[in-house]
């Protein structure tokens, strides 16, 4: 239909890569805020999850009839602990200050499943921090998760405990809705790809039509 270095041909060629460069930063564009909003929903997720455990948690310390003290804590929380997991759809554990476990909301353990001691770089970068609060981001399987550790207080506020909460990200809705973005935007610039050749076929013709005509009486 065209010869390769016809201009009608080098018309085609502009208009399709414009439209598939456009195409393709949108959905480099797209996919990046993607990402970036993804990152913030589970931190802000994983902090709304730590507020309302340590809200529990204190509700329990001003019920128990045991001394609010680290040694107590797998008492108080020998059965309020899967209540609270049970209610927030999320497993954690309570380590003394030293980083030794003292209860998990899982009823068993494993070394694959929960650590039982708190690796001391980590204490160090917690009792350092300012907010008494520090987040790890992991990878597993290919899938996203997070550890948090906090300070738990008692009832005056002094330190007996560190919550642990591992958290895993899970982004199969917003993955779908992405899908689905990137489908439709496909489908627009798809159709805005056989506009813009239609457009240019006719154009092409046009201007190869006049050049001819110039060329022609040129030739005269």
């Amino acid at each position: 239909m065209f010869k390769k270095n016809s201009l009608r041909f080098q018309i085609f060629l502009s208009m399709t890569l414009l439209v598939l460069v456009a195409f393709a930063i949108l959905a480099f564009v797209m996919v990046g805020q993607y990402r970036k909003q993804a990152l913030e929903y589970h931190d802000e997720r994983l902090i709304d999850k730590e507020n309302q455990i340590k809200m529990q948690i204190q509700y329990v310390f001003s019920q128990t009839t045991f001394p609010v003290e680290t040694i107590y804590i797998p008492l108080i929380f020998r059965e309020d602990i899967y209540s609270i997991a049970n209610i927030q759809n999320l497993n954690f554990a309570l380590y003394d200050l030293d980083g030794v476990l003292l209860k998990s909301s899982k009823a068993s353990l494993s070394p694959d499943q929960d650590a039982f001691f708190i690796p001391q770089s980590v204490l160090s970068e917690l009792s350092s921090t300012l907010d008494k609060r520090i987040v790890e981001h992991h990878e597993l399987v290919g899938r996203g998760y997070q550890t948090s550790y906090t300070y738990i207080t008692d009832l005056q506020f002094k330190p007996i405990a560190i919550l642990n909460i591992p958290y895993f990200e899970n982004d199969t809705f917003n993955e779908r809705a992405l899908e689905g973005s990137l489908y439709r935007l496909s489908i627009v610039y798809f159709t805005l790809l056989v506009i813009s050749l239609t457009v240019a076929y006719f154009i092409s013709k046009y201007i190869t039509k006049s050049l001819k005509t110039i060329e022609s009486r040129l030739q005269k």
